[in-house]
């Protein structure tokens, strides 16, 4: 049995794609009742208003496992099961009275495992973007590997919008981390599309530093300019065809993580767009740039699943 079958309840409105028009988007809000979920469903209502979205709010109460017994042989408490359901319930219920969603909005609550139920939801409902809330990643929660975000950037196929506390907008302001990896930009493109395109985009480049000698050694490589100039022109390119968008190119020196998140608060940006690898059973957990971004960043941060 897979995560999603253990447990359905409250589930309304339809599953399927083709029985609404295709041409609205699908958005998944994962929620865990806390308030850090709060921006997911303030981005989810944003996006939904200019864009007539189709939302479904998800809920993943963890399965209790019983002190003493081996991973395997998790058994579920009942008691503790059927409360923790009831708080999510009530929170749900509670979000969607607020903003007048109730009734209109999709809505599950699942048990199991919160990134491998989200990431099953999200496939089964063809979502095309997920949304959750920034929240506060622990040195205990990355060694023991409960980080949400870390382990959805693992197993998710699709885009991965981590809603900071902070928005109230739709993003104005848009930070595109550019490294020299080629990839589809499609779902970048799209993303863009779907959070309205933003009024101004820079595409940030970081280079490596030596950090021994102080020396840019990028700059005396004229192979590594051309490689950077030729990633940035395939990413203007299709950017320049969205609706008011013409991209800069910014670069900075050092580690990736740190430089991008710097540049983000000092331009006072909305949303970090970054790619992501498929990661595998034997990726550290939120190890990648992307992950460390996110737990740094002031601001929004979308992750997009580089196909290809």
């Amino acid at each position: 049995m897979n995560a999603i079958a253990s447990t359905r309840i409250a589930r309304e409105g339809s599953s399927k794609r083709d029985q609404e028009p295709s041409e609205r988007p699908i958005i998944l809000v994962a929620t865990d009742g806390s308030e850090t979920s709060r921006a997911a469903y303030t981005a989810a209502e944003l996006i939904a208003a200019r864009t007539r979205a189709l939302v479904h709010v998800l809920s993943v109460a963890e399965a209790f496992t019983a002190v003493g017994q081996i991973p395997v042989a998790t058994v579920p408490a009942p008691d503790v099961e059927e409360a923790t359901k009831d708080a999510l319930r009530a929170d749900m219920v509670e979000q969607l009275l607020t903003r007048g969603r109730l009734g209109k909005w999709s809505t599950e609550i699942l048990v199991g495992k919160p990134a491998t139920v989200i990431a099953e939801a999200a496939k089964e409902r063809e979502a095309d973007l997920i949304i959750i809330g920034a929240g506060k990643h622990g040195l205990v929660d990355r060694l023991i590997g409960e980080e949400t975000a870390s382990n959805l950037a693992k197993v998710v196929k699709r885009p991965l919008l981590i809603a900071s506390p902070s928005l109230t907008r739709l993003p104005e302001r848009v930070v595109i981390a550019l490294d020299l990896e080629r990839s589809d930009r499609a779902g970048l493109l799209s993303m863009l599309e779907l959070l309205g395109s933003p009024e101004k985009v820079s595409v940030l480049h970081v280079k490596p530093r030596s950090e021994s000698f102080g020396i840019d050694w990028a700059e005396f490589d004229d192979d590594y300019r051309a490689d950077l100039a030729g990633a940035y022109g395939e990413l203007a390119a299709p950017l320049e065809t969205l609706p008011g968008i013409r991209p800069d190119l910014a670069i900075e020196h050092g580690e990736a993580a740190r430089e991008i998140t710097r540049f983000a608060k000092s331009g006072d940006v909305d949303m970090i767009v970054l790619g992501v690898k498929r990661r595998t059973a034997f990726s550290a957990p939120g190890a990648g740039t992307a992950m460390k971004v996110a737990r740094s960043a002031h601001c929004s941060v979308l992750l997009i699943p580089r196909q290809g």
